[in-house]
């Protein structure tokens, strides 16, 4: 009797519920030269989507199943096939246990939990507990001052971030400014936390935050706002690193700016400081690797991007990216256009352009090109 009055309650609950369920499909055909040879290998995620939602409370539960036909590039460890089969790997989450299936055995077939959440939200409160995304960063290339779920411009899906297994909790101060706090447990079972202070004084948006982790800990700052009323916004991330193990400190950190002319033609440009030396090269590297967990390591010093976006119609989007290391003059051109069949359905086509000398951080890089069908159900 008591169990069948608890399933009683527990779907009565839910049916309050509202309830939605998303299913839709992105499909990627790439193709490569690897050691003269020419390759074209197939990336598929099928994803499914539910959202619930009552009074203040919601739930948000994204499976994917990802299936990529190229399980011996994985193998190799030459430069191009490091950068490549790193850019079909569109999130490798930093939490303690593992979020995927093995489902085949002819190709990389996974079963994947990229979110598991739930919020809830008030006037002045909002808590994210599970597999969450923190939004930490104002960074549009680079977001050096998120430890957590960082942007990797240089994969297949920039917008795909990797989980994390914690709480995240923010409470307003004002209408214009809150404080927020950060628990996760990482793949070491170890702790990370973070405390970040953001608020509008006028000319723009400024952070202060803290993040503390095992090995590592981080004091940082934001700051994004238009600059004298020109249309021309400007932004800024950093902090200052201090790896503990050697009690050695690094500053990281970009400056950018962008501008939408009224033609919709949008310019952005961002530049990367990353502060590194014969002494601390190999570690920062290290670090940013696992961490980061960037397809380039970007352990050298000075780096920009240029980015311009441009849509002719409302159906046509293109954009093309320029990332570059100013010290070897290596490179990354990033052309894409994607078309809108329909509400339900998109095309995209573009590529990822390696350039400079052998030897240079991105010179030995693979050309790749791919084309990506996406639709929802």
């Amino acid at each position: 009797m008591r169990t069948l009055l608890f399933w009683i309650l527990t779907f009565g609950t839910l049916w309050a519920w509202e309830q939605e369920l998303v299913v839709d499909n992105t499909h990627f055909a790439l193709s490569t030269t690897i050691d003269d040879t020419g390759y074209v290998y197939n990336f598929n995620r099928l994803r499914f989507t539910h959202n619930s939602s009552h009074e203040g409370f919601s739930t948000q539960i994204m499976v994917d199943n990802d299936t990529i036909l190229a399980p011996k590039l994985f193998a190799a460890t030459t430069p191009s096939t490091i950068y490549f089969s790193n850019s079909l790997r569109t999130y490798t989450p930093d939490i303690p246990f593992e979020t995927s299936i093995k489902l085949g055995d002819d190709a990389y077939d996974r079963l994947k939990l990229y979110r598991a959440q739930l919020r809830y939200e008030d006037t002045l409160h909002a808590l994210d507990a599970g597999l969450i995304r923190v939004p930490f960063g104002v960074g549009r290339v680079w977001t050096p001052t998120d430890m957590f779920n960082p942007l990797n411009s240089l994969s297949l899906e920039s917008g795909i971030r990797a989980p994390v297994l914690g709480a995240h909790y923010t409470y307003a101060l004002s209408p214009t400014a809150f404080i927020e706090g950060v628990v996760s447990i990482q793949e070491s079972n170890t702790t990370k936390y973070a405390l970040r202070l953001k608020g509008n004084i006028g000319i723009g948006d400024i952070a202060l935050l803290g993040v503390a982790e095992a090995n590592r800990t981080l004091i940082g700052y934001e700051a994004e706002g238009e600059l004298f009323s020109t249309g021309i916004e400007m932004r800024s991330e950093g902090g200052f690193f201090t790896y503990i193990p050697t009690n050695t400190t690094y500053f990281k950190g970009i400056l950018g700016a962008d501008y939408t002319f009224e033609s919709g033609l949008s310019l952005i440009g961002e530049y990367l400081y990353n502060q590194t030396d014969s002494s601390i090269k190999a570690y920062t590297t290290a670090i940013q690797r696992q961490y980061f967990r960037d397809v380039i390591g970007h352990a050298n010093r000075h780096y920009a991007s240029a980015m311009a976006m441009y849509a002719p119609t409302t159906l046509l989007t293109t954009m093309v990216m320029v990332m570059t290391h100013l010290g070897d003059g290596s490179g990354m051109v990033v052309p894409s256009i994607s078309y809108s069949l329909s509400d339900e359905s998109t095309l995209n086509v573009g590529g990822f352009i390696a350039f400079g000398e052998d030897g240079s951080e991105f010179g030995e890089s693979a050309m790749v090109l791919f084309a990506s069908y996406a639709i929802t159900f």
